[in-house]
């Protein structure tokens, strides 16, 4: 089942979910204010792909400073308040460290970096916990998804 397709009794895969969300970037390039529900399923699927892949350490360098606030905005919009207090730790740390921060993100994800290792460490805080992103927000974000695919195809996007 897809992202677009979604019900909300069936868990939203992250491939479903990443290949959505770019369809709705090649979509938002076309329009300038998209739904908040769009830029949501962008940032989630961004989000998830860097949690799973890397956790805080690659999800903050890969963001490379940028959204922020809206990805605290968007864990609220999803009610995933578990990933939130976790990011909002992550966050303390970058502001805690402005210039180690700024390294961090000018510098290569795999050299070895204290500030990189603080964030592995809210990393593993986050990941020994029952509740991930995916689960918490799985209802809105399903919900989410049927919005932004309807959105899309008025756009004259593809959603299959």
């Amino acid at each position: 089942m897809t992202a677009e397709h979604h019900s909300p009794e069936e868990p939203l895969g992250l491939e479903s979910l990443c290949a959505l969300a770019v369809k709705l970037q090649h979509g938002t390039a076309s329009t300038s204010h998209p739904p908040q529900q769009v830029m949501d399923v962008v940032l989630a699927a961004f989000v998830a792909r860097n949690l799973i892949n890397g956790g805080f350490a690659q999800l903050f360098f890969n963001a490379g400073g940028e959204y922020l606030a809206e990805m605290a905005q968007m864990f609220q919009n999803f009610n995933a308040s578990n990933t939130l207090r976790f990011y909002e730790q992550a966050v303390r740390i970058c502001l805690a460290d402005k210039k180690a921060y700024q390294d961090f993100l000018a510098g290569d994800f795999v050299s070895a970096s204290p500030f990189k290792n603080a964030l592995h460490e809210v990393s593993l805080g986050y990941f020994a916990t029952a509740t991930h992103f995916e689960d918490e927000a799985q209802p809105l974000l399903g919900q989410a998804c049927t919005v932004a695919a309807r959105w899309l195809q008025g756009q004259g996007g593809a959603s299959s």
